[in-house]
């Protein structure tokens, strides 16, 4: 059973209670009165807010300004310069040393060393005497063939009186001599045969002799005299031989003999070595010669004195090795220092091929991006990339052939090489050196274009 609350009668005279939303209604109103009493507050606090405002709108300018990029730094980079020259093809090889003056000192005769005058490593020039045989037999027979000589001379001057008429007619002679070419002439073209030859010779002689052209050489041979004369020349020469000289400028090496002693002719006393002279032999691959010729230039290595020689190709050998399929090259050059000498291992480094005015950078310039090549090129402060076509290249250059449409690489231009791997193009750039790559051909051989040799 639901009970109903009970009704509540207002009197006539009862006065009404407001609402509770009458009252705010009310409070809003004197809030608004007491605000517009209020003037000066109003405005100071108006001002207050504008200032925050303008505060806040300026805070927001500089939060504008701190989130902006710094200014980019420049990257330090090392350059070099475009040039135009010579490119250098250069290969490597090895070999020795030797000299190119080396030859053993022989005895002619035979006999007694009669004096030694030189020491193992003893220098002498041309001409030194090295030793002597004993001299007494061949003066002996110098002077037996003397008198003959003498002999013979007096009577060819007896049978000269006798016989003035016997004097040999120079115009026979010279008409057989003529005849006597001519003869031999047709011999060397094939029109006789050598049978031929001897038959119409011996009728051209006979001719002659018949005609007085050999009259004092026969008078000559009749009397003795012409063998002693050739006997006093033999024995002549054969004392000369028993003096040794030396044959060149050399040093004095593996003497094998001593004063005293008994030699035959053919018998090695010394060697005699000229250290000044030498020459390095190499032998070159085949595949490896490229355009090598006379007088290109080298660098001659000798590791033993830790040495390096500047030198020039002196002989390409015309024949390759069927064997080794190398090729023998020779360096000749003229040696002042007595560490040097014949025998030593060498290494050559030669310019088998040079490649003149070329437009060069070098090799550390070229970079690819998008498998395309480029430098970055120098402008002020900024690098720009410039993409090329590239030619030929050895160690420390690489030949340029052409640049893109638009763009220019001449010789003289600075181009970036590097902490360049990773740089933009117009990238700003600080030039922290200008360098030069170490080319030993332009330093050692200005001129090896040229091909100018000994």
């Amino acid at each position: 059973m639901r009970f109903r609350e009970p009704v509540r009668h207002r009197s006539a005279g009862a006065r009404r209670v407001p609402a509770p939303l009458g009252w705010a209604a009310l409070l809003l109103l004197a809030a608004t009165l007491g605000l517009g009493l209020m003037p000066g507050c109003a405005g100071e606090e108006g001002d207050a807010a504008g200032a925050d405002s303008g505060a806040t709108a300026a805070g927001g300018e500089a939060a504008e300004d701190s989130s902006a990029a710094p200014p980019k730094k420049p990257i330090k980079v090392n350059v070099s310069a475009v040039r135009r020259g010579e490119l250098i093809h250069a290969v490597l090889a090895e070999g020795m040393l030797r000299a190119r003056k080396e030859t053993e000192i022989k005895c002619e005769l035979s006999g007694t060393l009669d004096r030694l005058l030189v020491d193992d490593g003893d220098h002498v020039p041309a001409g030194e005497l090295i030793a002597v045989l004993d001299q007494r037999e061949y003066r002996a027979a110098l002077e037996e063939a003397r008198a003959r000589h003498l002999t013979a001379l007096s009577e060819l001057a007896v049978n000269l009186e006798l016989d003035l008429a016997g004097e040999t007619d120079q115009k026979a002679l010279a008409a057989y001599r003529r005849q006597l070419e001519r003869l031999r002439a047709d011999l060397d073209a094939g029109r006789i045969t050598s049978e031929e030859f001897r038959r119409r010779g011996l009728d051209l002689e006979l001719e002659a002799l018949q005609q007085g052209a050999f009259r004092r050489d026969i008078l000559e041979a009749r009397t003795g005299f012409a063998d002693a004369k050739a006997a006093e020349e033999r024995a002549l020469l054969n004392l000369e031989r028993t003096e040794i000289r030396a044959p060149f400028d050399g040093t004095i090496a593996d003497l094998v003999t001593a004063a005293g002693e008994r030699v035959v002719a053919g018998q090695v006393l010394c060697r005699l070595v000229n250290t000044r002279d030498l020459e390095a032999e190499v032998h070159v691959l085949e595949s490896d010669l490229g355009t090598l010729d006379v007088g290109y230039p080298a660098l001659l290595t000798i590791p033993a004195v830790e040495q390096t020689l500047p030198v020039r190709v002196s002989v390409v050998h015309p024949r390759i090795d069927t064997e080794s399929r190398t090729c023998k090259v020779l360096f000749r050059f003229e040696n002042d220092s007595p560490r040097i000498r014949p025998g030593m291992f060498v290494r050559a480094e030669i310019a088998t091929e040079i490649l003149p005015d070329k437009l060069l950078v070098p090799k550390e310039a070229v970079l690819e991006r998008d498998k395309r090549p480029l430098v970055f090129k120098v402008g002020g402060e900024l690098a720009r990339w410039v993409y090329v076509q590239t030619g030929d290249r050895n160690d420390l250059y690489v030949e340029i052939t052409g640049v893109a449409p638009g763009a220019t690489l001449e010789a003289g231009d600075q181009v970036v090489v590097s902490d360049h791997l990773t740089l933009a193009h117009e990238a700003l750039i600080d030039v922290r050196q200008t360098v030069t790559p170490e080319d030993v051909w332009r330093e050692t051989f200005p001129d090896a274009a040229s091909g100018s040799g000994e």
